[in-house]
């Protein structure tokens, strides 16, 4: 998740964001996934997806895509 929404503190080690599920809503699809890390480099918004979760939500050819997702 990108650096700004994963809102880490002193120690992004003991984020409570770590863990938690996000429903992320592609143009061909939704997929659920936890969140597990920062992306420092991802603007506001972005969350950087394993291959098999962008897969539900776009072609891998398709690269960056828009996205919108939720916390549950």
């Amino acid at each position: 998740m990108n650096y700004i929404d994963m809102a880490n503190g002193a120690n992004p080690n003991n984020n409570p964001n770590c863990n938690k599920k996000v429903k992320v809503h592609g143009p061909d699809g939704d997929v659920i996934v936890s969140v597990t890390d920062t992306c420092p480099t991802c603007a506001k918004g972005d969350i950087d997806l394993s291959p098999g979760a962008f897969t539900e939500i776009a072609g891998l050819g398709d690269g960056r895509v828009e996205i919108t997702w939720d916390w549950l």
